[in-house]
């Protein structure tokens, strides 16, 4: 059997077997729940993290399943229901899972994956869905951070001799690549139709790294999408916030209104913005705000 494909379905905290038994027991079975992924702070004030691991992810997801062997180990440790036991050996994944790309920057308290479905199912995921994302992840991380500090001299991955087993080899060679081959994201915190993103997006050198642009659209206007998709058809971008530029005076005295205001016109306009980037080939798949500040642009000095 090929390694990736598998079932891993016993990797998990036991814990999670017996809450998925108590959801069971308590007729929770179809009560939808929906989990993060994220993290709490930068390793060494390293900036951001690599994320790395999706493919081990889905091929684990994929392959979700509960053999009699598997059933019957967990019958010895009596402390399963026959109704549990019996929902594990028809046991069907369908829970939806969304993710940010591989070797994408990452950035504390944003999600990086979201599980959708079941309670029952997504409380499996939990644990190898985190051992997946942390082990790799770091290691991406490392890698990146390794391969920036040496500024374009041959780096060599030597890490399988001390690996933790052969698993932790194989996967850490192929997640310190992933950390290797990073596209950033330019950044514009409030793009207005200026030249700010079409200089940054004409300067070849700054260009060369970036993977795409993404906008806090505050004033800007969903029409403007097509001329700069016109010149730049190979540059994805993606707005990851929509609502009215509220100016510091209106902060706190006029918050309860700004937030009114922000509601109306961040779930119009969003909505505008997503329409006109899915017309261009481009759509919006932000999770969150997966390019907070990497590259970004100064709305008032222009800086980059």
């Amino acid at each position: 059997m090929n390694r990736d494909e598998r079932n891993l379905s016993m990797l998990t905290d036991f814990y999670e077997l017996t809450m998925m038994n108590g959801y069971l027991e308590k007729g929770m079975e179809d009560t939808v729940a929906v989990f993060d992924v994220f993290f709490r702070r930068i390793p060494d004030d390293g900036g951001f993290a690599i994320f790395a691991g999706l493919e081990q992810l889905i091929d684990y997801m994929k392959n979700l399943r509960f053999t009699d062997d598997d059933i019957e180990f967990l019958r010895s440790k009596k402390c399963f229901s026959e109704k549990f036991l019996s929902y594990l050996r028809n046991f069907e994944f369908k829970c939806d899972v969304w993710s940010i790309p591989e070797g994408t920057p990452i950035f504390p308290r944003e999600p990086i994956i979201v599980v959708k479905g079941p309670a029952v199912q997504a409380q499996l995921v939990e644990t190898v869905t985190l051992l997946i994302a942390n082990h790799q992840s770091l290691i991406a991380t490392k890698a990146n951070r390794i391969a920036r500090a040496a500024d374009g001299r041959p780096v060599m991955e030597f890490g399988s001799r001390r690996a933790q087993g052969v698993d932790g080899a194989a996967i850490g060679s192929r997640a310190a690549a992933a950390g290797l081959d990073v596209r950033a994201w330019l950044y514009d915190h409030n793009y207005n139709g200026t030249n700010r993103v079409l200089r940054c997006l004409r300067d070849a050198g700054l260009m060369k790294n970036v993977g795409g642009v993404a906008w806090h659209p505050y004033e800007g206007k969903p029409e403007w999408i097509a001329p700069l998709k016109a010149e730049f058809p190979d540059v994805r971008m993606m707005v990851t916030e929509v609502g009215p530029n509220v100016g510091q005076k209106e902060r706190p005295a006029y918050w309860g209104a700004a937030v009114l205001r922000a509601i109306n016109a961040g779930c119009s306009g969003f909505t505008g913005w997503c329409v006109a980037l899915n017309e261009e080939g481009q759509p919006n798949v932000s999770l969150g705000f997966p390019c907070a500040g990497l590259i970004e642009i100064h709305s008032e000095t222009q800086a980059v």
